[in-house]
């Protein structure tokens, strides 16, 4: 009954018709949840297999002091690599603004999880204007990052994310979400003029 959807990414398993399902949740626990979906039967069967929670403001920006509170931070989009790691995007880290991220000022993070870890921490360099959307390459190397209030796509070395590789800006619309559809990334959001 509290469920709370908003970012979701599907990731083909290993074994044929059996694909891993990652959702941020925003419902009592700020997480990642995560579903196994079978999908060899005549119908597909879904079944939760954990979450991750989000990082508490004041563990994740320890440096931001009484501005960054115990809740969690919330997320809004999610990828996952095969070996299990988990990114998402956090628009607005404590103490930031709505009005800062459309004004293209950093507010947002990238933070990641990895199989084993406690919790997810904050990748350095991944500070952008509003992280929104995220995608992984086809490779596994990089990622994409939307940064919304700049209107940009910006990309990432997975090996080493402190610096960005390169970026390309909306051609006259706000980049909201980002997929794949075979070798072409896709991205969709709001025109510029709309209310």
């Amino acid at each position: 009954k509290t469920f709370n959807a908003h970012g979701l990414y599907l990731r083909r398993a290993q074994e044929p018709g059996i694909y891993k399902l990652y959702v941020v949740s925003h419902s009592a626990l700020e997480s990642i949840q995560v579903f196994t979906i079978d999908g060899k039967g005549s119908e597909p069967s879904l079944s939760w297999t954990g979450c991750v929670p989000m990082p508490e403001g004041n563990k994740a920006y320890p440096n931001l002091g009484s501005q960054a509170t115990s809740s969690r931070v919330a997320a809004n989009a999610v990828a996952a690599f095969s070996d299990g790691t988990i990114i998402a995007t956090v628009p607005q880290r404590p103490g930031t603004t709505n009005a800062q991220r459309l004004r293209g000022e950093p507010t947002g993070d990238v933070v990641e999880w990895k199989p084993g870890t406690d919790a997810f921490h904050v990748v350095p360099g991944t500070q952008l204007a509003g992280n929104n959307g995220i995608e992984i390459s086809l490779d596994e190397k990089e990622f994409y990052v939307v940064s919304f209030g700049t209107h940009t796509v910006v990309i990432f070395s997975r090996e080493d994310p402190r610096k960005p590789l390169r970026q390309s800006v909306a051609p006259g619309f706000m980049p909201d979400n980002l997929r794949w559809s075979d070798n072409r990334l896709i991205a969709a959001g709001p025109m510029y003029d709309e209310p």
